[in-house]
C-alpha cells in the first residue's frame, strides 16, 4: 500500500472506496459462483437419482431375462437360443452404457462439489480478508 497520510484526503477516500468496491465485487462474484455450483449439483443429483433407478430396473430385467433363459434353454432350438443370447447381450450393453453414464455423472457431481467447496473457501477468505486489508490500510494511512 502507498502511504498517503493526511496530505491528500481525497486520494485516501478514493483508495478506501476502490478497496470497498473491489471486495464487494469479489464477494458477490464468489456468492454467485457458489449459487451456480449448488444449482448444478442439485440438477446432477436429480439426474443421478433417475439414472440409478434406471440402472436398477435394467439390472432386475436382465437378471429376470437371464434366469428365464437359463430355465428355458434346454427346451429351445439352436435358433431360439442364439436369438435369446443376442437379446441378453443387447440388454447387457444397454446396462453397461447406463452404468457408464451414471459413473460419469457421479464424477462430474464430485468435481462440482469440490469446485463449490473451493469457491466457499474463496468466500471465507474474502469475508475475512476485507477487514484485514482495511485494517492494514488504516494502520498505514491514519
Amino acid at each position: 500500500m502507498v502511504e498517503i497520510k493526511t496530505h491528500n484526503p481525497k486520494l485516501r477516500l478514493a483508495v478506501n472506496v476502490a478497496l470497498g468496491i473491489l471486495f464487494a465485487a469479489f464477494f458477490i462474484f464468489t456468492v454467485v459462483l457458489v449459487a451456480l455450483d449448488s444449482r448444478a449439483i442439485g440438477q446432477m443429483r436429480y439426474q443421478l437419482t433417475i439414472l440409478h433407478d434406471d440402472v436398477t430396473k435394467k439390472q432386475e430385467a436382465l437378471f429376470a431375462a437371464d434366469r428365464k433363459f437359463q430355465q428355458a434353454r434346454s427346451r429351445m432350438t439352436p435358433r431360439e437360443t442364439v436369438e435369446a443370447s443376442l437379446k441378453l447381450q443387447d440388454q447387457r450393453e444397454k446396462l453397461a452404457g447406463s452404468q457408464e453414464q451414471l459413473t460419469q455423472i457421479e464424477d462430474e457431481c464430485d468435481d462440482a462439489v469440490r469446485r463449490r467447496q473451493y469457491h466457499i473457501w474463496w468466500l471465507i477468505f474474502t469475508f475475512i480478508g476485507c477487514p484485514v486489508v482495511f485494517w492494514i490500510n488504516y494502520a498505514l494511512n491514519y
